[in-house]
């Protein structure tokens, strides 16, 4: 749930250094690159790590990597070399690999490298864009196959490749917050929920928080009803989730939200305690009404919280109208709901923690 929606960029490959044995370091700085311009739906396939870098691919939803026909990937190179040499030498390793490859280069304003290569040995066509970084070289690439180019479709991945930058890692020990949510379409819990008999779809994740919509409402801007999901890691028992419970509620008073009521689930020899807050946020033009549930997930704590908005100068008469109608039986189903996922298991994809 969030009253103010940022600008549509995607964070990829902040990747904390609790998740990466030793000695593989943090990169100190992630990539954002705008994934808003395909409309598609792509699937994270998975983090390859080792002490050199990182290889982050991504397919569109439905397709295999085994057999992808157009795919994504984002790599981090740790490496002194300049940028100048490690692409010198990119280029060789890719030449002697496949000698018949075409390659178009082009050395950008930011000095960036931009590259389009031609690959008859592997089937492929490729944009790929170098950018240097404190630690090493990172690297933004989008493939498809010959047979299957659109023209359309390599243009908006031309324009994303391009205007793709680098930000400080916030999983980087010393670096800066970000001074705002990137926001993306990939969330790691990469299947639909369904709550109250509605289909909710991943759009958003950022660190331990996943944001849901259901079909029609893609627009963060402007949606009526959202699921988030936030997984608190530190959290791991029932007086841990209280005080998580409390900072919230604390957190709702402090944005002048208006508390419509609080209560706990008492614990149960098999099952912890569990706490429930409603809350209506009002700022102009937008009324929100956020039910949060706060459970044990995995042994992990997690707040649940269902939001539902309305628009206008009517929206403050027609949210009264809807928690009348709505209210007690969405805090039934919300505390009755059994289908909230387990802390992923993949790299996290961007944010701080």
């Amino acid at each position: 749930m969030r009253i103010k929606i940022p600008s549509l960029l995607l964070l990829c490959l902040a990747i904390p250094a609790a998740l990466c044995a030793q000695p593989i370091p943090t990169p100190q700085m992630a990539m954002s690159w705008n994934m808003r311009k395909d409309p598609r739906k792509w699937a994270p396939q998975g983090v390859s790590r080792n002490p050199s870098g990182f290889l982050l691919r991504l397919v569109p939803a439905g397709d295999s990597i085994a057999s992808w026909k157009e795919m994504v990937a984002q790599q981090i190179i740790f490496t002194p070399s300049s940028l100048p040499v490690f692409v010198d030498l990119w280029k060789a390793a890719l030449l002697k690999a496949d000698p018949k490859t075409g390659l178009a280069e082009a050395t950008n304003p930011d000095g960036s490298v931009s590259i389009t290569s031609t690959s008859p040995k592997n089937d492929a066509i490729c944009l790929r864009r170098f950018l240097k970084g404190p630690d090493g070289v990172y690297m933004l690439a989008y493939f498809v196959r010959p047979e299957l180019k659109s023209d359309d479709t390599f243009k908006v991945w031309s324009e994303i490749v391009g205007a793709a930058t680098l930000v400080p890692n916030p999983e980087k020990k010393g670096n800066p917050p970000l001074a705002s949510k990137p926001v993306g379409r990939i969330s790691l819990s990469d299947s639909a929920l369904r709550f109250n008999e509605v289909d909710f779809l991943p759009r958003w994740a950022q660190a331990d928080s996943h944001e849901y919509t259901p079909a029609g409402q893609e627009d963060l801007d402007h949606w009526s009803d959202m699921i988030t999901i936030n997984y608190y890691r530190k959290v791991t028992d029932g007086d841990g989730l209280a005080s998580a419970a409390n900072a919230v509620l604390q957190n709702y008073k402090n944005n002048h939200g208006r508390i419509l009521g609080t209560h706990s689930v008492p614990r149960t020899p098999d099952k912890p305690a569990e706490h429930f807050v409603a809350v209506v946020f009002v700022v102009p033009g937008t009324v929100e009404a956020a039910f949060a549930r706060f459970k044990l997930v995995g042994g992990v704590g997690a707040s649940i919280v269902y939001s539902h908005r309305f628009y206008g100068d009517a929206a403050s008469g027609q949210m009264s109208d809807w928690l009348k109608s709505h209210g007690r039986t969405t805090e039934d189903a919300l505390m009755g709901w059994d289908q909230v996922p387990a802390l992923p298991s993949l790299p996290l994809i961007g944010g701080e923690r």
